[in-house]
């Protein structure tokens, strides 16, 4: 009714205008990145209208769809997905031959279609199956018209923007991030960090994302179904959690930004498997596209690689540190990771995420012993939300460390 629409309303008025650019106090490499800035406020603008739209034409008699309905439209969609990723596989082999690729062009082009055309309803059908499964985790919150769920569950399926991410070169930090065009081209993101690198003396990295927690959130249509429901909890989790004191800390340090993100990550997981397994629906993977092992242990090698590029930049060889990591970056892409630039940039940014090998938190542990003494995933959620410093986090765990 119109009290919901009304706090839609006043949740976007809250989460917004943090996405707002003030032009007059732009720092350095802000200015530098302007050109190729995705505004995350004008892309909510955009696509708050084609929800709601949809929302409307479903109230028409004989226009709403059953669930039953939906979920064979979820089936769908993300079959076509799989035959799009094998299609582009196809296109990549027949490239590397100096064969035309035109038939394959022109079914990729029938899928788009076909899947616009599908959106709203998986979109609608997604977001019911997990906004259930939240409630039945306890997460429910009586807050005005938001019975019984809030924020509620509200995601996009779309390209995603991709990101920017800044480090000193002489120690691993994330210095700033910013939101780009998910369009720029290899060209621009290359001079872009070439900028940076020569005139501001900066580590920098463009690279591309899984989600955002906008209001609507965002997830890329590229996934499939169970990674979809991942993220789209995770990034649930983040607008959830910017309503207690978890959220509202997450840029007062590095530890509470990796405290956020990694436990995003663990929960996030295991509510989006929670929903999938609820679903039943078999999406077999496009034939060819079974995975082959070749004896390489990613994780071991690239968190070696994180530790002695950490070591030689603590002892100031930042250019031996950087050599360095061009070295491995040649290893990872001879065993088969398409890995474009491995720099401090590259591990500040992925070293947020403390179950990565790219990072050298304890974090990752802490919450897993959090989420042991927990007796349920809503309960690992809800006791989490409190903390507004690590250091209260870390008492806790040295106590009794239960989540009720």
């Amino acid at each position: 009714g119109w009290k919901k629409r009304a706090a839609l309303f006043l949740l976007l008025l809250l989460l917004v205008p943090m996405t707002q650019v003030d032009t007059l106090r732009l720092g350095s490499v802000e200015r530098l990145a302007l050109p190729h800035r995705f505004s995350l406020a004008s892309w909510v603008t955009r696509n708050l209208p084609d929800r709601t739209l949809y929302r409307l034409r479903r109230l028409i008699p004989g226009q709403g769809l059953s669930p039953a309905e939906e979920l064979r439209r979820v089936q769908e969609y993300f079959q076509l997905g799989e035959e799009a990723r094998g299609l582009r596989r196809d296109m990549a082999a027949l490239a590397a031959q100096g064969e035309a690729v035109t038939t394959p062009e022109t079914r990729l082009d029938s899928i788009r279609d076909r899947r616009d055309q599908l959106r709203g309803a998986v979109e609608e059908a997604l977001e019911r199956e997990l906004a259930a499964m939240l409630v039945a985790q306890g997460l429910r919150r009586d807050f005005g018209p938001f019975h019984p769920l809030f924020p509620p569950v509200d995601f996009r399926l779309d390209r995603l923007p991709r990101v920017l991410a800044v480090s000193p070169r002489d120690r691993i930090s994330l210095q700033e991030t910013h939101l780009l065009d998910g369009l720029i081209s290899l060209g621009d993101t290359e001079e872009l960090e070439a900028q940076l690198l020569q005139d501001q003396d900066l580590s920098s990295l463009v690279t591309g994302l899984g989600g955002l927690a906008s209001y609507p959130a965002l997830v890329s249509t590229s996934h499939s179904l169970r990674t979809v429901l991942q993220l789209a909890a995770h990034e649930w989790l983040h607008q959830y959690w910017f309503f207690h004191p978890l959220g509202q800390a997450y840029w007062d340090s590095p530890d509470l930004t990796t405290l956020n993100e990694t436990a995003a990550s663990i929960a996030g997981r295991e509510l989006g498997d929670l929903v999938f397994g609820g679903l039943d629906l078999r999406i077999p993977p496009p034939t060819g596209a079974e995975a082959t092992s070749s004896g390489f242990d990613f994780n071991a090698e690239m968190r070696e690689t994180r530790l002695r590029a950490e070591e030689l930049l603590t002892q100031g060889l930042i250019e031996e540190a950087e050599a360095y990591m061009e070295d491995r970056r040649g290893l990872f892409v001879e065993n088969g990771y398409s890995i474009r630039k491995l720099n401090q940039a590259y591990f500040a940014f992925h070293g947020t995420y403390a179950e990565s090998p790219t990072s050298t938190s304890p974090i990752a542990g802490q919450l897993q012993e959090l989420r042991r003494r927990s007796p349920d995933i809503g309960a690992f959620v809800r006791a989490i939300a409190r903390f507004g410093t690590y250091e209260g986090f870390l008492k806790h765990l040295e106590g009794d460390g239960t989540a009720g």
